[in-house]
């Protein structure tokens, strides 16, 4: 349509004014959405925007809530290692250190089920290597000889008994263990082939005079008397502890255990702290995990003692004689295993319970963080 004349300037006018207004209108409108978008809360935000996921590593790729692999084979693999290790730190301070023995043995002689099975022994040896029973027969008829060795056999346990307490018994006892240990290292370390065993002969030689000079010994005739208990050989009076086939197969892996508990002990502390390191989000339970892991190689060292001393002992001896006897030695001599437990159990109670009071830190400031929102 022809615009009049004189009035071209006033239609411009108009079109630049509607252009203005709408161009208004729509600036309007993107500075309220964007304001809008602004004010949103910050958690609505971080729901809604795309992650950026090439920036996750390998380690919270595993341990993600869909799969916390990496760390868990971590955390088995320091429980492992901490028992393992544990065993063969105990197996080195406590069984093959000299030192170590030297304190354990005195311990032996003190409990009364050790005395007890030794006394026994040194009883079963003297009147088994001698000619006692069949002397008697020859001296006295056959009811009053039957009654006679059943006294002296009672009055040699009780002899051993008072014998096994005296100071120069526990002397005897002390360098007897010392030997026995100094052979047992030699066999071990250079790989002979060989008995272990405690020299008790002074002993057995004490018993036998204190047994003459007894009530029931004088009923024998006196020429006869010293013909009862005729100990024979170099060492009459040896305790056995470890046949050569026991040591024999004992020794790979107690070399090996010797060999690899400093290594066993740095990789537990290694794990442990690599799936601390790697969870990154999720330390403080890491932290727990580790904590459960120490308490579970505490528990664990605890039972492997209180299950494994009685087949040892069923093992080591045949006859349910002397088996409480030996089981008390063992129970003795796995003290520093017990103790080792313990203390693997406390601090495994103490990480649970940092690793718990982390995360409830963690969780009050997120939560303070996002104003309530947990």
């Amino acid at each position: 349509m022809p615009v009049p004349p004189g009035k071209e300037g006033c239609a411009n006018r108009g079109a630049i004014d509607l252009l203005v207004a709408r161009s208004g209108s729509v600036f309007s409108r993107y500075c309220r959405g964007r304001c809008m978008r602004m004010a949103m809360p910050t958690r609505r935000l971080d729901i809604d925007a795309p992650r950026d996921r090439s920036a996750d590593n390998l380690w919270m790729a595993v341990l993600s809530p869909g799969g916390r692999g990496l760390g868990a084979l971590l955390l088995v693999l320091g429980l492992l290692c901490s028992l393992v290790g544990s065993v063969g730190w105990w197996l080195n301070h406590e069984i093959l250190s000299p030192s170590g023995w030297r304190s354990t043995s005195p311990a032996l002689l003190a409990d009364g089920d050790v005395r007890g099975a030794v006394g026994r022994f040194a009883v079963d040896e003297l009147f088994g290597k001698t000619d006692v029973e069949k002397t008697l027969d020859s001296l006295l008829p056959t009811p009053t000889a039957g009654r006679l060795l059943s006294q002296l056999r009672a009055r040699g346990l009780d002899l051993a008994g008072e014998i096994l307490t005296s100071p120069r018994a526990r002397a005897v006892w002390e360098t007897a263990n010392a030997q026995a240990h100094h052979e047992l290292l030699s066999i071990l370390d250079h790989g002979r082939s060989g008995n272990v065993a405690l020299d008790l002969t002074p002993l057995l030689r004490e018993l036998t005079r204190e047994l003459l000079d007894s009530v029931p010994a004088s009923l024998v005739p006196t020429a006869e008397r010293h013909q009862l208990f005729g100990l024979s050989g170099s060492h009459p009076g040896n305790l056995p502890i470890f046949s050569a086939r026991q040591v024999r197969q004992a020794r790979p892996a107690v070399q090996t255990l010797r060999g690899l508990t400093l290594a066993l002990g740095t990789a537990a502390v290694a794990l442990f702290c690599a799936a601390i390191l790697a969870a990154r989000e999720w330390r403080a339970r890491a932290l727990v995990g580790v904590g459960a892991c120490l308490i579970a190689a505490g528990a664990l060292l605890f039972l492997t003692r209180e299950l494994l001393v009685p087949v040892l002992a069923h093992g080591l001896v045949h006859n349910n004689t002397f088996r409480s006897g030996v089981q008390a030695a063992w129970l003795i001599s796995t003290t520093e295993l017990r103790t080792t437990g313990m203390w693997l159990s406390i601090l495994g109670v103490a990480a649970v319970l940092l690793g718990a009071t982390a995360s409830r830190v963690s969780r009050s400031t997120y939560s303070a963080h996002n104003g309530g929102v947990a």
